[in-house]
């Protein structure tokens, strides 16, 4: 194998790890902001009086998966 080769292959290396690091990052915001919006979510749902049981019912929590992309109980209970 010449050199070329061996930099060609680093630079492969080097730039399959930024994506995969860049994704990681991306996820990590996308679920930062999920969890800001259902933080949101509940904190209006508690200001207006409204059950936060609301949230366990099968028809909101697919709109949850649909618009926040997660829906996890824990985070109301």
């Amino acid at each position: 194998m010449d050199r070329s080769d061996t930099s060609e292959e680093h630079r492969s290396d080097t730039s399959e790890e930024q994506r995969t690091d860049e994704a990681e990052q991306s996820t990590d915001e996308a679920e930062q902001e999920s969890k800001r919006a259902y933080a949101e979510l509940v904190a209006t749902l508690q200001a207006k009086g409204i059950p936060l049981s609301v949230l366990d019912h099968p028809s909101f929590i697919r709109w949850l998966e649909k618009y926040t992309g997660v829906y996890r109980s824990s985070w109301h209970g």
